[in-house]
């Protein structure tokens, strides 16, 4: 297949599906399979998948032969670890899942861990927790390690030891022509360059990263929650304090409408709450006088704030665990003044009709670590970011809750800086913001190395680079 050739838009399945069968160890799927509508699925239930067929990949061999595979077939090549993130649906792709690839070994003297790609970071948090160190994790155990690090990685440590990845040390994947290539910061320094940033299915498939581990194994961490109603009152306090807090302090402001459902604690179940959210890494003393200052401000309704393993750092944004339906959008802010607190309260806690909104956070990122080596650029660079997530009850309820978000980001943009932080994003939207990511010169390193490394443009369904 030539540069110029032109990938097959909506394929049925290849009449040639057994010869690629011949050459996996691992299971090749394609519609009409058992199996097939589990492997092909999105941890979002909004993404309806339908490629053309699926790897479920037992080693690397497995996946360079799909690879070949699609290059004959004129496909795109889609990859799914867990299914969180999804950029461009795998319709008529040769799907990789590389849910298989579950190596891990942990150096506890050297502070490091090498992980398959099939790994969640439930998987890895018990093995590195027992020697006292802990990976840079985002808000949920249950996201894919490969997934969240290539996006940047910005979890409850953010503001002391910086993004996940800054602390990557090398990443193992499988390209375009078939072959296993090692980057690190010496070896193949511009394709490392990338992925951490831009490497979420753009220029490969990742089959393992090896990162770096901090010392942490116990955190002052969780909630307080007040009424909805003082959401503002609690957004203008938080916005002024928390630039002055401590670098071991990683703190947010939530508006949180609580599902009415036996999961959640009986004092929140079906009741919403403004919150103040977050975790410290340090002295226990230090870490509870912090959060003292707001007990002494104006009582919590409801206290969930204190000392805990790293391991439940899970209790602090209590994230679902089962897929679900859901709209996830972001902005970034340098500050966050009354108007933005009385925006969000506004379409968080509507005055009438049930919340289309599950929550909106604010999180305070801005830390004082050494950041650089990555793609990731322009999105890390606010020190406020939102994250706020839309769960519509049935498909007829998308289109209200897309024309929310629509008038959200509107009412918003005159105080948001622009810039986009991917992993807060999800589907055509991701596409769509791919541009505010990255400066303009950091997106023409990116397409010109995309067109070096993928010249026929196979791995069509991560992030628009070229």
């Amino acid at each position: 297949m030539s540069p110029t050739t032109e990938l097959n838009p909506s394929p049925s399945v290849p009449h040639s599906i057994d010869d690629l069968r011949s050459r996996c160890v691992g299971l090749v799927l394609v519609p009409g399979d058992d199996g097939y509508d589990d492997a092909a699925s999105s941890w979002n239930l909004v993404v309806r998948q339908r490629p053309a067929a699926v790897v479920v990949a037992q080693h690397s061999a497995d996946i360079a032969a799909a690879i070949a595979f699609a290059a004959s077939e004129c496909l795109p090549i889609a990859v799914k670890g867990t299914g969180h993130g999804t950029a461009r649906a795998a319709d008529g792709a040769i799907l990789v899942v590389t849910e298989r690839l579950r190596e891990l070994r942990v150096d506890p003297v050297a502070r490091t861990a090498r992980i398959g790609a099939g790994l969640r970071w439930a998987d890895v948090l018990p093995a590195v927790q027992r020697h006292g160190l802990a990976p840079l994790l985002g808000s949920s155990p249950d996201v894919g390690v490969v997934g969240y690090t290539l996006g940047g990685g910005s979890g409850w440590l953010v503001r002391k030891y910086g993004f996940q990845a800054d602390h990557v040390r090398a990443i193992e994947l499988v390209t375009s022509d078939g072959k296993t290539v090692r980057a690190t910061r010496t070896d193949n320094a511009d394709l490392f360059w990338a992925l951490r940033g831009a490497g979420a299915g753009s220029f490969g498939v990742v089959t393992a990263v090896e990162i770096d581990l901090v010392p942490v194994d116990s955190v002052y961490a969780g909630n307080l929650f007040w009424p909805a109603e003082m959401a503002e009152e609690v957004t203008t306090r938080w916005s002024s304090w928390a630039p002055g807090t401590p670098t071991e302090l990683t703190s947010a402001v939530v508006f949180m409408n609580f599902p009415p459902i036996d999961d959640v604690p009986a004092a929140l179940r079906g009741r919403s709450f403004v919150g103040l959210r977050g975790c410290f890494v340090g002295d226990e003393a230090t870490g509870r006088a912090l959060i003292d200052e707001w007990r002494m401000w104006k009582t919590p309704e409801v206290d969930l704030f204190h000392a805990r393993p790293f391991g439940e750092i899970a209790a602090v944004s209590m994230d679902p665990v089962d897929p679900l339906p859901y709209r996830i959008t972001t902005e970034s802010f340098d500050d966050v003044g009354d108007e933005v607190a009385s925006i969000l309260a506004g379409a968080t806690f509507p005055t009438s009709g049930p919340p289309a909104l599950a929550f909106s956070e604010i999180r305070h990122v801005d830390g004082d670590t050494p950041r650089g080596w990555g793609a990731l650029d322009r999105g890390r660079r606010a020190p406020f970011v939102l994250t706020v997530l839309g769960v519509p009850h049935t498909p007829d309820e998308l289109p209200a809750l897309d024309a929310q978000l629509a008038g959200l980001h509107a009412a918003l943009a005159p105080h948001a800086t622009g810039a986009t932080y991917l992993n807060f994003t999800d589907g055509e939207e991701r596409l769509e913001r791919t541009r505010s990511a990255f400066d303009p010169e950091t997106l023409r390193r990116l397409a010109d190395l995309k067109r070096a490394i993928d010249p026929r443009g196979l791995f069509s369904h991560g992030l628009p680079l070229a």
